[in-house]
Formats: C-alpha cells, structure tokens, sequence
C-alpha cells in the first residue's frame, strides 16, 4: 500500500512537470521591417537599424541595438527578448518606430521616395 502511494506520488510529479514545460509559451518578440520604393518594389541592400533610446539621452536602460541590410525581397527580420518600443531607421534616417508585444510578430513596411 505505502509503495502504491509514493508511486502515485512520483507520477504525478512527472505528469505535472512535463505539463508546465509543455505549456511555455514563445515570449520572443519578432520584427519584419520591408523597404520598398516609390513603385512598391523591394529595395535590397538598405540598412535597417532598430534602436531604443530610455530618455535620457544616456541610453542606459536600454541596451538595444541592432542592424541588418534587406534581403532579396526588401525585408530585415530582428528577434528580441523583452518587449519595447523601438525606433527604426534605414540607411541612418528615422523612420518612425515599432512596438514589440512579448510572443508576438511586428511588421513595418517603409516607402522610400
């Protein structure tokens, strides 16, 4: 009877583990910047940046920083830990900014003249 308990005990830890690790969600917070131009094709090759800025002008409690050129089809893809507001800008010039939401995909589209 007592063995009968403790193994009852220990399946129901192992069922209950697996359950809460099953259960995590993806938190990552992804970006797609596309450029195109003034005839809404893709433009490769231009330097996309997202940055943030706490305020102060010091940059300090937010440390990011991150920069990729398009691809083939006019699109820079970012991933990010923690949700934010961050400001893009392509070939060095502010393009507005984008708000990243824990677990979700951010799609910003940019015309460029």
């Amino acid at each position: 009877m007592k063995f009968r308990a403790i193994l009852s005990l220990i399946i129901l830890a192992i069922v209950t583990g697996f359950g809460l690790v099953a259960c995590k969600k993806d938190k990552t917070c992804k970006v797609i910047v596309s450029v195109k131009d003034a005839a809404n094709e893709p433009i490769v090759g231009a330097s996309v940046k997202l940055w943030c800025d706490d305020g102060s002008g010091e940059n300090q409690d937010c440390t990011v920083l991150d920069e990729k050129p398009t691809l083939t089809d006019g699109t820079a893809q970012f991933e990010f830990p923690n949700p934010g507001i961050l400001f893009v800008f392509v070939d060095g010039i502010l393009k507005g900014n984008v708000t990243l939401e824990e677990g979700e995909q951010v799609e910003k589209t940019i015309a460029l003249p």
